[in-house]
């Protein structure tokens, strides 16, 4: 078995498929035996000129991931690739016209019936087929050996150094995998059916440069506020700030081209695509905005792109598939303002259908629980369900924030709520620290006015969050008013009915009023079609260390079907934010500079009804490109998280049992048993990288990361041929290639 948790886990596994053949030959006359003879050996001709789908020897020790079903385009072969492609096609027909005229003889000879001028002819006929099977196999390996000095003298100079043949393939950083900088955006990579209503949004790992992005267009500032104004001085010694991303609400007649900042669409560029994938027109102009985290003007992550030329995508009579790259002009708000995109730029694709997006979004689940006593540090999630504008459900809570779309009611909660899981995910992060975590990091709780030590204490808490104004109250439809308050990225506002459940009935009132600070939840706000809940936090912090319950495809799995997925399921709510950190790497690494391959899909995460975590990764990117066996290594960080404790990574199923399970004797973390976890594991988090591989059938555990990546991509643990890609074939920072 191959299972590492680094600082994470790592399962091993293989993609393949087992070729069986079984023939059984009863010769009963000389001409019979000559001829079954002659089939077996043509039908093992046959099988080698069958391409070689699955070039990896099989290991005892696998661990099983299928492919992932993905839309892909024009191809992007090499030609040389074609060329050989259409010669063995070509070779492959003409060695079925012999093995056709061999059968021939063959059956000529055995129904002759002892004429001698059968037989003379069927045996003529088998010599001359056989022959001309001779040639087209010395043909076919004339061909081989041709390419392959190409190839060499090609990409080696014709150096003595030999290089096995080349493939060209998708597979996750050559297809556009996120990447180390893009975290979140919507549409998703190639996804169809997208509403024509949509607005764009990408969300970054790090904090871009605002004004590398977006063009200041109605003029605004920072004001001593930390709000937009428009009474700005822009030149003399004492100039304003700009203000990049926000949209002037002041005005009766709010005009999204003339009120709100314009896209650079060198840095985004929008386009239609064609029927051949080729770009169509100029690029989507748009309305930008985005939201300063931390209310630093320097933090800007999250940026919405609302169309304004074109005011829609997509068309009202077809489908429309279309084209988003972000480029190197997006720089990084740091000091050396450094390129976003150190390997050139990111790209996808999505198609929109033809109607517009009228149905408004709902809560599906929410953590804790309605009712539900919880400790201090636990997380409070709101999950959706589909996507959402995140200008309008992430900001800061405090006595000075402005933000007052989701809110507790309390003076003393402070903190932030942060997007997370495709935008269909809000959660709280509170920014009171109130000791350590399982890792020797901060802990950050929510506030309690229970006296210190009082473990038996409880405190209320409720939350709200308002949906959005209509544009009018006379219409039937949910068409939210913009910023004013939750609604989904298409622009409906937030539709929850009597008891919380979604009816899809506009509530009259639709939003009920609220105080003037908006930061009170007034008992008529508790109604459709806002959505509340209260729960109670008990005056005690978590420190149990979360752990990995199960994993699909399981350990040491193989002949997994191609549409099969990766999950993991922890067995509390999850810390959002820390799921990101979740990796999946490919063996053998054939990029060009050896990059690390990255998962092309955030993962998406459900919220159980037995509390559980439930984490999907699947994408649309291929594994086990061009039909060939490749090992898969999953990674599962320390980093993640749950009630903000860090995941010990010795704490996941082992080789033998399909689940893992752990006792703690209280909440201090203290370990009293487990059952069923993976061999070696120490829980001791600075010591303990749970990778455990099988040497010679004895479990050993490694010391860190590199040393059992590196032990994992072997051939003495994965044995593999190695296959490598001109550097020019595809583009290793994620794009559709360049």
């Amino acid at each position: 078995m191959h299972f590492f948790i680094n600082s994470g886990i790592l399962p091993l596994f293989i993609i393949e498929d087992d070729f069986v053949m079984n023939t059984h030959v009863r010769p009963s006359l000389k001409c019979t035996q000559l001829f079954f003879g002659i089939v077996v050996f043509l039908f093992v001709i046959a099988f080698l000129f069958v391409p070689v789908a699955h070039v990896f020897a099989q290991s005892g020790d696998t661990y099983g991931l299928a492919q992932v079903d993905q839309t892909i385009g024009l191809g992007n072969a090499d030609i040389r690739i074609i060329i050989g492609k259409i010669i063995r096609a070509v070779l492959g027909l003409l060695g079925v016209i012999s093995l056709g005229m061999i059968l021939y003889a063959g059956f000529s000879i055995m129904t002759s019936g002892g004429e001698e001028d059968k037989i003379a002819t069927g045996r003529k006929t088998l010599i001359n087929a056989t022959i001309g099977l001779g040639i087209i196999l010395s043909a076919m390996i004339i061909v081989q050996f041709v390419l392959n000095a190409l190839n060499n003298a090609i990409n080696n100079g014709g150096g003595g150094r030999d290089t096995p043949a080349q493939i060209v393939y998708d597979s996750f950083g050559g297809s556009g995998a996120l990447g180390n900088i893009v975290k979140d955006h919507y549409p998703m990579r190639d996804q169809t059916g997208v509403k024509r209503g949509i607005s764009i949004a990408v969300t970054f790992r790090e904090p871009m440069y605002p004004a590398s992005i977006i063009e200041n267009s109605n003029n605004s500032c920072w004001g001593d506020d930390g709000l937009p104004t428009t009474t700005c001085k822009f030149t003399g010694a004492d100039q304003d700030i700009p203000y990049y991303g926000d949209c002037l609400m002041d005005k009766e007649d709010f005009d999204w081209a003339r009120d709100c900042d314009h896209l650079i669409t060198n840095a985004v560029a929008i386009h239609a695509l064609d029927d051949a994938g080729e770009t169509v027109g100029d690029p989507v102009q748009t309305a930008v905005m985005t939201i300063y985290q931390d209310g630093d003007a320097r933090h800007a992550y999250s940026f919405v792109f609302k169309p304004i030329n074109p005011p829609s995508l997509g068309d009202d009579t077809e489908n429309v598939r279309y084209e988003v790259t972000l480029t190197n002009t997006i720089k990084k708000d740091n000091e050396n303002r450094t390129d976003a995109f150190e390997r050139g730029l990111y790209r996808w694709k999505f198609e929109t259908d033809t109607t517009f997006d009228f149905d408004p979004p709902y809560v599906v689940s929410i953590t804790p629980q309605s009712g539900e006593t919880v400790f201090r540090n636990d997380p409070i999630q709101i999950h959706f369900n589909e996507a959402m504008n995140p200008m309008v459900v992430q900001g800061l809570i405090g006595p000075t924030s402005e933000f007052i779309h989701i809110i507790f009611g309390r003076a003393d909660v402070t903190g932030e709520w942060r997007v997370a899981n495709g935008y269909k995910s809000i959660e709280f992060l509170s920014d009171q620290v109130c000791g350590q975590n399982s890792c020797g990091d901060p802990l950050y709780c929510l506030p309690t006015t229970c006296e210190t030590g009082d473990t038996a204490c409880t405190d209320n808490f409720q939350v709200l969050a308002r949906t959005a104004d209509l544009v009018s109250e006379t219409q039937k439809t949910f068409e939210a008013l913009p910023f004013s308050g939750v609604m989904d990225i298409s622009g409906n506002a937030l539709d929850n009915g009597p008891d919380n459940i979604h009816d899809g009935v506009l509530a009259r009132p639709h939003k009920p009023s609220f105080e003037s600070d908006g930061k009170t939840i007034g008992d008529n706000e508790t109604v459709p079609d806002n959505f509340s809940w209260a729960f109670k936090v008990k005056n005690q912090i978590d420190r149990r260390a979360p752990y990995i319950v199960s994993i699909t495809p399981g350990v040491d799995a193989e002949g997994v079907p191609s549409d099969g997925v990766v999950s993991v399921l922890f067995p509390t709510p999850m810390t959002l934010d820390s799921l990101y950190d979740i990796d999946l790497q490919e063996y053998p690494n054939t990029l060009p500079n050896g990059n690390i391959l990255e998962f092309g899909h955030w993962p998406d995460v459900e919220l159980l009804d037995n509390r559980q975590t439930l984490v999907t990764l699947h994408g649309t990117h291929p594994f086990g490109p061009n039909d060939v066996d490749y090992y898969y290594f999953p990674i599962v960080p320390s980093t993640v998280k749950s009630s903000k404790n860090c995941f010990y990574p010795g704490q996941g199923p082992n080789t033998t049992a399909t689940s893992c399970s752990v006792t703690y004797a209280d909440t201090s973390g203290e370990l009293s048993e487990t059952t069923g976890c993976i061999v070696g594991s120490s829980f001791n988090n600075n010591t303990d990288t749970a990778c455990v591989t099988r040497n010679s059938g004895v479990p050993t555990a490694q010391p860190n990361v590199s040393t059992c990546t590196g032990l994992l991509q072997t051939d003495d643990v994965s044995p593999v041929i190695h296959y490598t890609v001109p550097v020019s074939q595809g583009n290793p920072s994620g794009g559709d290639g360049v």
